[in-house]
């Protein structure tokens, strides 16, 4: 019985730290692509299908955070 819970023990862990690795991975990749965005608004600042575009992006970066913040907030 002490081997299986401490089996399960580390095994939540393991997932833990395996679920924030790739969260932090996932975020260093939206990192590298928001200074791309930037540069498309320098270069058409009036286009309403650019800003409509930029919206989207940053909105679904807003929703991931969200998301990220619930999962969290139910584990614990």
């Amino acid at each position: 019985m002490t081997v299986v819970i401490i089996y399960s023990r580390y095994q939540v862990a393991f997932d833990f730290v395996s679920y924030y690795d790739a969260l932090s991975e996932l975020f260093m990749n939206l990192g590298g692509l928001c200074p791309r965005w930037a540069e498309y608004q320098i270069l058409s600042p009036t286009s309403p299908q650019l800003r409509k575009a930029l919206c989207n992006f940053y909105a679904s970066i807003v929703r991931c955070c969200k998301h990220v913040i619930g999962t969290v907030q139910e584990c614990t």
